[in-house]
């Protein structure tokens, strides 16, 4: 499975980078991240049976949850973690 990334931003308090990802179908969802792993805009993930790759690179990745995304919820992660969009 591929993802691109469409934006990041983290949480300082907690460390849980939250990403908006396109999808292989051109499905919008939130990916909630537990890493050190830097994730930013344009990045490509995929993923199999037992490996994530960020750009090809293989990675230690924690995905904590992803769902569909929302424009609301979205602008509260924004919000919340002071990001803007550029």
């Amino acid at each position: 499975m591929k993802w691109i990334i469409i934006n990041s931003c983290s949480c300082k308090n907690t460390g849980t980078v939250f990403s908006l990802i396109v999808t292989e179908r051109n499905n919008r969802l939130i990916l909630w991240s537990d890493n050190n792993v830097q994730i930013k805009r344009g990045d490509i993930l995929k993923y199999g049976l037992s490996s994530i790759y960020l750009n090809n690179d293989r990675v230690s990745l924690h995905i904590l949850k992803i769902m569909p995304y929302n424009t609301q919820l979205w602008q509260t992660i924004l919000r919340s973690t002071g990001t803007t969009l550029p």
